[in-house]
């Protein structure tokens, strides 16, 4: 194994990137693996530099290991930048605040310390460091284009201390419940994310206008799906310009024997199962009839919420603990969508 590793280690080094320099120790040309920014028209570096992370650290890194021909190599961008906002001088976690949050959060070291640099990625204020509600619905990408309760909801979740602004303690906190807590402590952040009012309790309508905002963002998910896949099929067809995408298909296609009915009583009895999500073919038509979710969902999302309240006007939090034993879809909310770090 010894002798495999030092023969690519030779072969690695014998690869030779003519007329392209390092842009941080400017040697030239670059041997061996060359690491060329994507969000650059021109920068490269050696892998000695680039473990030294000289560069933006926004942006991404094209490992080569073999020779681009020389008249190939682009002189311009390969792709967008994937993280927001322009880069934060970065910083490292104090000692002792490190050893604070690892006993307050009950997280290791490395995992707080890999949270930080996330963080200072897509902060955008420095003085504190912290996440906007600007920067919050930019980080939310398309579920943000248009107002979404949900959006608001899990900024409130997140800015544990209301100060207006998600500093890395609030970011910390709540990721480790969503990415380490118990289903306990799941339950109590997603009751206190339904509690519009922060009356300590929760009534129908909070939960309706959730639910409702859920759905709505569970049909765009699932109508970028379809999207997605008719374009693979698109690429696919060898003759793509002379059929249509109908072509592919030669006998209707309906829904799926599994698929939640839309009306009823029948619908209400299907939003509680964990995993529910509208068809593919509900879900075009539902964005395309109507801006709003529709009819048809929200009337299910009544009759399910009247369902587990069962004719009281207000829930606790030990009963809806109770209720979201049997019913996860009150948890899967905020467990789907918040770990948006």
């Amino acid at each position: 194994m010894v002798f495999h590793v030092a023969e690519d280690l030779t072969l690695r080094d014998g690869v030779v990137h003519r007329g392209v320099a390092c842009n941080h120790c400017k040697a030239t040309p670059i041997k061996g693996i060359r690491y060329k920014c994507a969000n650059c028209p021109d920068f490269d570096l050696c892998a000695d530099c680039e473990l030294q992370e000289v560069h933006n650290p926004k942006h991404v890194f094209i490992k080569l290991n073999n020779v681009v021909p020389p008249r190939l190599n682009p002189r311009k961008p390969l792709c967008p930048q994937l993280f927001p906002g322009t880069a934060q001088p970065k910083q490292k976690i104090l000692w002792e605040s490190l050893k604070n949050l690892e006993a307050f959060f009950n997280l290791s070291r490395s995992t707080i310390t890999a949270y930080f640099s996330e963080f200072q990625l897509v902060a955008d204020s420095s003085d504190p460091p912290g996440v906007s509600p600007a920067r919050f619905r930019e980080l939310m990408g398309e579920y943000a284009a248009r107002p979404n309760l949900i959006v608001d909801r899990l900024f409130f979740l997140f800015d544990r201390d209301g100060d207006g602004i998600v500093g890395f303690a609030d970011m910390l906190g709540t990721m480790a419940v969503l990415e380490h807590g118990s289903y306990d402590e799941k339950m109590r952040l997603a009751f206190r994310g339904m509690d519009l009012d922060q009356r300590g309790h929760l009534v129908p309508d909070d939960l309706i206008a959730i639910l409702r905002a859920f759905l709505e963002l569970t049909v765009l998910q699932v109508t970028d799906l379809v999207s997605g896949l008719q374009s693979e099929m698109v690429q696919s067809l060898d003759d793509a310009g002379s059929k249509p995408v109908s072509a592919l298909f030669t006998a209707p296609i309906g829904l799926p024997s599994d698929t939640p009915p839309t009306k009823g009583a029948d619908a209400a009895m299907h939003l509680d199962q964990h995993d529910w999500t509208p068809t593919p073919t509900h879900a075009a038509s539902s964005l395309h009839a109507t801006p709003e979710l529709s009819s048809k969902g929200g009337d299910a999302v009544v009759m399910f919420v009247n369902r587990i309240f069962n004719n009281r006007d207000r829930m606790d939090l030990a009963e809806f603990e109770h209720t979201a034993r049997v019913h996860p879809l009150l948890v899967t909310w905020v467990t789907s969508l918040g770990t948006i770090f």
